[in-house]
């Protein structure tokens, strides 16, 4: 119970109280021997005090001439249950409608032909045209719902609602006069397993000639050759005109190939001096060989 409340339902009982004891206190001033204090009174019991006033005519019929003060807000009660359902509204008017056709390239279409072109988008033709509608001035866009593949994006190129790009390996929408982005690259994978090699192609067409090259630098020129025994002398000069003399030698060339001559020649006559040398030993013997020698030599 508000504490405001409970003191103005109290005041008028305080106030009979108040002047019971003034009354009490006039009669014990009269009297010759005055009585002994009294024991102190209990606090009264709010509850029990406000059931006692709440069927007190008196105290209700002036508890209402006095205002009442404004107690706490109550708490919010609980929502009620739904309601029935309302009746169906009247139909709505019809709406304007579209009748249009799939846009198809080359076709050429009169003015106020409508067509849907890209993905799901619509365009109106302000004139007889057979050009591309959203890449000409000729159709006019319907509407901003749909959407138009425009492929890799362009630095420079105006692009209008419901464009989609690539850029950066993911796709890209043009809303709202900027671009979201509808999917992005995806993490890098693991590395594969490295395939079969494939069979050898066939061998291709020759290609064609190369270019000419460029003119090689001038080589080097002898000027003269001279010979001193195995010795030759040459006098080179190249192409920058610095001169130098080369010696090349071929004693031991010579000396080799002369050697090797000598034996080839020296070996049938080796044989021939060791035949001699057994047909005079079988002369000294006086063997039948030397007959047969000389029989060789007479034939």
């Amino acid at each position: 119970m508000d504490k405001h409340i409970l003191i103005a339902a109290l005041e008028p009982f305080a106030n009979e109280i108040a002047r019971i004891g003034v009354e009490l206190h006039v009669m014990q001033s009269k009297a010759a021997i005055p009585g002994a204090d009294g024991l102190p009174g209990k606090d009264a019991d709010p509850a029990a005090v406000a059931a006692l006033l709440r069927d007190d005519p008196e105290f209700i019929s002036k508890t209402k001439a006095a205002d009442p003060l404004p107690g706490d807000p109550g708490k919010d009660g609980a929502p009620g249950a739904d309601g029935m359902p309302g009746k169906d509204g009247a139909p709505g008017a019809d709406g304007l409608g579209l009748t249009a056709t799939a846009y198809k390239a080359g076709d050429i279409y009169t003015e106020g032909a409508v067509v849907v072109a890209h993905l799901g988008q619509h365009y109106k033709a302000v004139k007889n045209t057979y050009s591309t509608p959203g890449d000409s001035s000729e159709w006019e866009r319907i509407g901003l719902h749909g959407f138009r593949h425009c492929g890799p994006f362009d630095e420079g190129k105006a692009y209008a609602e419901g464009d989609i790009v690539i850029k950066n390996y993911g796709a890209f929408l043009f809303t709202r006069g900027a671009f979201e982005i509808l999917c992005g690259r995806g993490m890098k994978g693991e590395r594969g397993d490295v395939g079969v090699s494939g069979q050898a192609g066939p061998v291709g067409p020759a290609g064609c000639d190369g270019l000419p090259g460029k003119d090689g630098r001038d080589g080097s020129r002898i000027l003269s050759a001279d010979m001193k025994g195995c010795k030759a002398l040459l006098t080179i000069e190249d192409a920058g005109g610095l001169v130098d003399v080369i010696e090349l030698d071929f004693t031991q060339a010579v000396r080799s190939e002369a050697q090797e001559l000598v034996q080839r020649a020296y070996a049938p006559l080796q044989a021939q001096l060791e035949e001699l040398a057994a047909v005079i030993a079988d002369l000294q013997r006086g063997t039948p060989a030397y007959g047969a020698v000389k029989g060789r030599r007479h034939g």
